[in-house]
């Protein structure tokens, strides 16, 4: 029910999926279908995209999609790509360098051929491959098995030939260089353009462009002289990814990030962008384009149109690649909060089908939220809550919304949606509670960590009120007014109320919220004195269980405790999870009690959902989740649900 600044603290690991021929206790639903994407590339009808949401393959020009991790190992975002020969050569941020010798079903990686085995952008001429890596060019005739250094006097950002012609776009903000004889010698070609960082090349028919933060730029000279050519691009010249397709000319950029298209060379430009959501953004390998297809890579997926850019449609059938931040289950409804400008997603058959739920939730060119937790209720409702725009209620299990804010906190509100992040939500009979999450605020001379406390209102709506007597103040910012610990997870039943909070551990409520009291009695400390944090809470049989993921700055703390007091008191009841791994999430269902349980430690294997049938006192590992990176738990009428990292949702199919 609660969000995902946990993967932050727990570990910057991704992991692949792992493939298994057993019957696996989980299965991955039918979606979310929608991916962070950062490059994209085609041959004929074959399409490969990727970046943080994964790697998906098409044979059908990009209509429908399927994952492609077989021989990727952990931590892989691929975003560039080379087809030379029978070959496909992909890399991206700190990837390493892979080839595939089956169109991309399988991958292979090429160690120790680059520096860092990293690369920012391939170039194919002929029978060659170029490679921008590690701030220098290379060469391979062989199709990547070699490389030969080809020494540059300028770190590269971009790399092309022209005409014969080499060029490269300095990665230090100093233009652009060129060789007449294959590299052996560089001077500046730099007349008419802007000290900047350039990052890409294209070509039309006609002339030469590159682009950068200033703006597109053309020459027809080979780099004697070059033109600004992106005066006409609406809303000021911002491109992001250029491509030239014979005499037309794409450009993915403007403000905002949407795809301009010229067929004069950048003289005149015009919107090429129906159908592309306001808000998508773009990566400088974001656009492709292959015969009568143009091919957008967005941090929603992958755009497509086949009419020259009059009209695109999404195009994410398959690509299953969502990272959830948060989950909620009630009914036969299930609504997931997706990361990185994704809506909220719901699911009213145990996940065989999705739709978003986002009207009446903030949209436009910039600025969009992230949903940082989801509540769905009975009888329909649900809340939603975001970093920076607060609170969102519906009335018809999140298909409509509408904003929640009345008396919901600010930061000061002088510049723009200043909400406080809304981590946490729980529900008793009566009221309805938010713990404000981690925020940055300036106090003490810097910037420093900033809760604002817990906030309540009545179940049925009205002004929420902060509820924070004795809830743990940790300073005072430039108004005098109280910083609060920031709120990781909530529980309410009752009158009683449970709230972890960042480094001083539990608070109690026995009042509603009237008054709070730590509540850490059993708990370990590390080496500060600071308590774990929680992810979640769940009662079972009169006793209370909690999901501690670690302490904030460090391993330890992690594992279940058990309360038999309401909170007042704790013991370790986690016997058969391993120790040192976070349990990032923890809820009921049918009887048994499931626990999320994540690492980016040695053996990974250890690493899944474990469930416990005598009431959390001893647990055992279910399979399926080999390689999968969970978040939140969720159940509802239709099953038991989980939330992960890049790859949807997964349904627990086992007992």
């Amino acid at each position: 029910m609660r969000s995902g600044n946990r993967w932050g603290r727990t570990t910057g690991l991704m992991l692949g999926l792992a493939a298994t021929g057993a019957r696996a206790d989980w299965v991955q639903t039918a979606g979310p279908e929608v991916a962070l994407l950062e490059g994209i590339a085609a041959r004929g009808d074959l399409v490969l995209a990727g970046g943080a949401g994964g790697l998906f393959r098409s044979e059908d020009g990009g209509q429908t999609w399927m994952a492609t991790t077989q021989g990727l190992p952990p931590n892989t975002r691929i975003s560039e790509f080379a087809f030379i020969g029978g070959r496909i050569l992909a890399s991206g941020p700190f990837a390493g360098l892979f080839q595939s010798e089956d169109d991309g079903l399988t991958w292979t990686r090429l160690v120790g051929r680059l520096p860092n085995d990293t690369v920012v952008q391939f170039h194919v001429d002929g029978a060659d491959v170029y490679a921008v890596n590690n701030r220098s060019l290379w060469v391979s005739a062989n199709r990547g098995d070699s490389w030969t250094e080809i020494p540059v006097p300028d770190s590269p950002a971009a790399f092309t030939i022209h005409e014969g012609v080499f060029f490269i776009g300095s990665g230090n903000g100093l233009g652009v260089l060129r060789s007449f004889n294959r590299g052996e010698n560089w001077e500046f070609a730099d007349d008419g353009l802007p000290f900047d960082l350039y990052e890409q090349f294209t070509a039309t028919d006609t002339a030469l462009f590159v682009a950068g933060r200033s703006g597109v730029f053309r020459t027809t000279d080979s780099g004697d002289a070059w033109i600004d050519a992106g005066s006409g691009i609406t809303g000021g010249p911002r491109p992001v990814s250029i491509l030239a397709q014979g005499s037309v000319l794409y450009l993915a950029g403007g403000n905002p990030d949407h795809v301009h298209r010229s067929f004069d060379d950048g003289r005149t430009w015009e919107p090429a962008s129906s159908g592309v959501p306001r808000g998508a953004r773009l990566r400088p390998s974001g656009l492709a384009v292959d015969a009568d297809r143009l091919l957008l890579a967005t941090n929603q997926g992958v755009y497509r149109s086949t009419d020259g850019g009059d009209a695109w449609g999404v195009s994410n059938r398959g690509m299953i690649g969502a990272t959830m931040r948060a989950l909620s289950g009630a009914g036969k409804t299930l609504l997931g909060a997706a990361a990185v400008a994704h809506p909220v997603f719901r699911s009213k058959d145990g996940g065989e089908t999705w739709k978003t739920g986002d009207e009446g939730l903030p949209s436009g060119d910039n600025d969009l939220p992230q949903y940082f937790s989801v509540a769905a209720f009975k009888r329909g409702e649900a809340l939603i809550g975001t970093d920076r725009y607060g609170m969102f209620v519906s009335a018809d299990s999140g298909r409509t919304w509408s904003p929640d804010n009345a008396g919901y906190p600010q930061y000061n509100g002088t510049a723009g949606n200043q909400f406080r992040e809304a981590e946490a939500i729980a529900r008793n009979n009566e009221h309805i509670f938010v713990g404000t999450g981690y925020g940055t605020e300036f106090f003490n001379g810097r910037f420093n960590i900033s809760g604002g406390g817990v906030w309540r209102r009545a179940e049925g709506g009205g002004t929420w009120t902060g509820v924070n007597n004795g809830f743990p103040i940790i300073a005072r910012n430039l108004f005098n007014e109280p910083v609060y610990a920031p709120v990781n997870a909530m529980y309410a039943d009752r009158n009683v109320v449970l709230v972890s909070t960042f480094t001083r551990g539990v608070f109690r409520s026995t009042n509603d919220g009237g008054s709070w009291a730590a509540s850490n009695d059993g708990l370990p400390r590390d080496t500060n004195g600071f308590l774990p944090e929680f992810g979640g809470f769940v009662k079972v049989e009169g006793d209370l269980l909690g999901a501690a993921m670690s302490f904030a700055f460090g391993s330890g703390g992690e594992g279940v405790f058990r309360s038999r007091d309401r909170g007042l008191s704790w013991a370790r009841s986690d016997s058969g999870i391993p120790a040192g791994r976070s349990v990032l999430s923890i809820v009921e269902h049918e009887g048994g009690i499931y626990a999320a349980v994540w690492s980016s430690r040695e053996p990974l294997a250890q690493n899944g959902v474990y469930v416990s049938e005598d009431g959390g006192f001893n647990w055992t590992r279910t399979d399926g989740l080999d390689g999968v990176i969970l978040n939140d738990l969720a159940s509802n009428r239709r099953g038991l649900f989980i939330g992960t990292r890049a790859a949807g949702v997964w349904r627990y199919a086992g007992k």
